[in-house]
């Protein structure tokens, strides 16, 4: 044999080697302490049924029982009372279940009684469509190590965490649907709401809203989404037995319209400190004292209070004069560059953003126009003018050095000066270099 052959053989002889040594330590090392591990995480589960399969559960928790049943892949509170569950507060639950361990074993023979699960005062047991049942029980609290005696079955007793008893111990107001409206934000027409010397009426229109009362206008978007959430997130803090409380007339009265034409009504009470409401068909409930005045919005705060608004995307040139300056920005397909007094790239973010500041400017108060040259727009700080593509324009807004904070602005066709905050013109250019890119100034 040659030296070559026996250096191809010898290399051979130690690949196999190697491929071996590396099957034993994967099959016979690595692979048997993945099960062995997978063993006792199985070992230390307390609850052995697939929770997707579970239909029924009975909690004790907080001195009550609690039934639920899933119908039609719903879950429903159906004793002590009977309503809709809180989805997320079942789904967390029954994943804190299929998670439950133990953390060492007590005994496994023993009388329950003597660790307070006999009788615990934390039981939730999980049922199947085909008859399975599993539970964890918690007992009393072991006071050397702070951890709680935990059962699942007769006569064995484990350890386990605080979490586990605080994850498991569920009351049947934690699991129903505090909701007073099941109502979706996106299906709402009109909203109706009514007082002691109020009203605001809402009602969209070709996907915008509009305000209908005290009077038409104009509204802010924003202002009416938060306005819309609060009707539809209106929760209970409390369910309790409406003879016990006296009510006199309702605070407010909240009527919303849905796309089906179904009409829902809200009536809210303020007695003493705390606040009440009740949907119509619904459950009566204590909630939180804020909601009269969330709810109670100021129909100024809803309307749009922008000076002159208009769309960002539509503007395709703009000239600013700033004392001896003056440059001109252009739209074009990568975004915003500089047309004169040089061509060159701009920063699209910055004049993206500074029409986000024109087009959303919000007056602090309105001046006649007389006031002009008082507060210095007969010679303005800055003007700046939009067009969109066809030349036509837009809006020129003439601009006032700051003053303590406050920018005051005038608005070429409409009547009157405005006060504006400083800080919300932030993003307007005042310079070519507030705009150039940096690498076009470097070049």
């Amino acid at each position: 044999m040659s030296q070559k052959t026996r250096m191809l053989v010898t290399l051979a002889v130690t690949l196999v080697l190697a491929a071996a040594l590396g099957a034993y330590a994967y099959f016979g090392v690595f692979q048997k302490e993945q099960e062995e591990l997978a063993a006792k995480e199985a070992e230390e589960k307390l609850f052995g049924l697939d929770i997707e399969k579970v239909t029924s559960l009975t909690v004790r928790g907080k001195g009550e029982t609690t039934v639920l049943e899933k119908r039609d892949g719903s879950w429903w509170v159906v004793a002590p009372v009977g309503s809709l569950a809180d989805a997320a507060a079942v789904d967390r639950l029954l994943r804190d279940l299929s998670e439950a361990k133990r953390t060492r074993v007590i005994l496994e023979d023993t009388d329950l009684a003597n660790f307070g699960l006999e009788d615990p005062p934390v039981r939730v047991e999980a049922k199947t469509e085909s008859g399975e049942t599993a539970y964890v029980a918690v007992g009393n609290q072991n006071t050397f190590d702070n951890s709680y005696f935990v059962s699942n079955a007769p006569r064995k007793v484990y350890a386990g965490s605080s979490f586990l008893k605080s994850s498991l111990e569920k009351s049947s107001f934690d699991l129903r649907d505090k909701r007073l409206a099941i109502l979706s934000r996106d299906a709402l027409e009109r909203v109706r709401i009514e007082g002691n010397r109020y009203l605001v009426e809402l009602a969209r229109e070709e996907g915008k809203w509009k305000m209908l009362a005290p009077k038409q206008d104009n509204t802010d978007e924003r202002e009416v989404d938060n306005l819309l959430r609060k009707i539809v997130d209106l929760k209970a803090i409390a369910f309790p037995e409406k003879t016990s409380v006296q009510l006199g007339t309702p605070e407010l009265e909240v009527k919303v319209w849905v796309r089906d034409g179904e009409q829902r009504q809200i009536h809210v009470w303020k007695v003493d400190d705390k606040v009440y409401a009740q949907a119509n068909g619904g459950f009566f409930a204590e909630v939180q004292k804020s909601v009269v005045d969330e709810l109670r919005k100021d129909p100024d705060d809803l309307r749009d209070r922008r000076i002159a608004p208009f769309e960002t995307t539509k503007v395709a040139r703009m000239v600013v004069r700033s004392g001896e300056e003056r440059f001109v920005l252009a739209r074009t397909d990568d975004g915003w560059a500089i047309q004169e007094p040089k061509e060159a790239p701009a920063k699209r973010w910055k004049v993206n953003a500074g029409l986000s500041n024109l087009s959303g400017l919000k007056a602090l108060e309105t001046l006649p126009a007389s006031a002009a040259s008082e507060h210095g727009l007969d010679a303005p700080a800055r003007t700046v003018e939009l067009y969109d593509a066809e030349g036509n324009a837009i809006a020129t807004y003439h601009l006032s050095d700051d003053v303590a904070g406050n920018t005051y602005v005038r608005i070429e066709g409409k009547d009157g000066i405005y006060k504006v905050t400083t800080s919300h013109l932030l993003n307007v250019p005042k310079t070519l270099a507030d705009v150039e890119e940096e690498a076009a100034k470097d070049s």
